[in-house]
């Protein structure tokens, strides 16, 4: 889970695909693992708009994400959608939210990928 940082231009968030793309078919052909599961967490819509100014690319950015999903084999998102955020920063999840953001995972990880 990542891509904040990628959500602050235009420029940014549209090469973002094709660079995850990109750097994932390598990981995978370097281990030798093209069916290796790739889970991708979104980005929370739940910021604070008045700390973090681009709540409107991380919804472009989770869609993104959803897109990359359909597009590469053995692929599945997260929903972030309820995950609570740190009151320090209003970007971040808390410590309650990782630990259901983990949960997410593991479940998407079973649901799409059998166990």
């Amino acid at each position: 889970h990542q891509g904040e940082n990628d959500c602050l231009s235009d420029e940014l968030l549209y090469s973002y695909k094709d660079k995850f793309k990109t750097l994932m078919s390598a990981l995978r052909r370097e281990l030798d693992a093209e069916e290796l599961p790739l889970i991708i967490g979104e980005l929370s819509l739940d910021v604070d708009g008045n700390r973090w100014k681009h709540v409107e690319y991380a919804a472009r950015m989770n869609s993104i994400f959803h897109e990359i999903a359909k597009e590469m084999p053995h692929c599945a998102v997260v929903s972030s959608e309820g995950i609570t955020i740190k009151k320090s920063d209003g970007l971040h999840f808390d410590s309650k939210g990782s630990r259901e953001f983990g949960h997410r995972y593991f479940e998407k990880y079973l649901e799409v990928f059998g166990g």
